[in-house]
């Protein structure tokens, strides 16, 4: 049997592992979530036939597609995969904060104060707060890439102003 020492450089490799198995969740789920809003969209803005009890379908402007989840998996795969990169490693950051706030906060917990577990808490609800605000934001940016073809900051930023004119 061969042994290995847990020294400082593999303690390196499982903190780098798991920041990319955070990053790459991330981008899987909003992956998905992109290619289902492709297909939905592309289902969304098709033409009715004339009995309006389908869609027409067909390759031309308008109409909806054979296969819109394959079609809305390529255009996704090839023009938005930089938009996905952005967005996972927006919420990555936020979550490695949560997490490296949780470490802190169980290395402490032994000193039982009440106002750090206090501090603690109040940091903790702050920082899941930006990230479901993110998580919308980048989810509502993702739908406007995926209808317009614009880049992500943009259509982050139009989704925004669309879900806070909507507020009052």
């Amino acid at each position: 049997f061969k042994y290995y020492a847990f020294d400082a450089e593999m303690q390196q490799c499982v903190v780098y592992h798991f920041l990319c198995l955070f990053y790459m969740v991330q981008v899987i789920i909003y992956f998905g979530f992109m290619v289902l809003s492709g297909a939905i969209a592309d289902w969304y803005f098709s033409e009715w036939n004339t009995e309006k009890n389908s869609k027409v379908r067909g390759y031309s402007t308008a109409e909806l597609s054979y296969s819109p989840i394959l079609e809305s998996f390529y255009r996704v795969l090839r023009f938005h995969i930089g938009s996905i990169a952005l967005g996972a490693l927006v919420i990555t950051v936020v979550r490695v904060l949560r997490g490296i706030v949780t470490y802190i906060e169980r290395r402490t917990r032994e000193a039982h104060n009440p106002c750090t577990n206090c501090l603690f808490c109040a940091v903790q609800c702050c920082l899941k707060c930006c990230q479901c605000v993110f998580d919308r934001i980048s989810k509502e940016g993702f739908v406007f890439t995926t209808i317009y073809g614009t880049a992500y900051c943009y259509s982050s930023y139009q989704a925004l102003k669309l879900l806070t004119s909507n507020i009052g």
